[in-house]
């Protein structure tokens, strides 16, 4: 249901968004209420990562 969605918000972010901005992408920018704990596993089944700045 939210999978096409979440493949195409990630492209357009040019693939750096993780969960939780695409979360906040999904129901700030597109008003669709969905929950965190949706979006990480659907992201997971796509293949699709957010990129992580940390130093290790």
């Amino acid at each position: 249901m939210y999978s096409p969605l979440i493949t195409q918000i990630h492209p357009e972010c040019h693939g750096i968004y993780g969960a939780r901005r695409i979360h906040a992408e999904l129901t700030i920018g597109c008003g669709i209420l969905v929950g965190h704990g949706q979006v990480e596993p659907l992201m997971q089944r796509a293949g699709l990562q957010g990129l992580s700045w940390r130093k290790k």
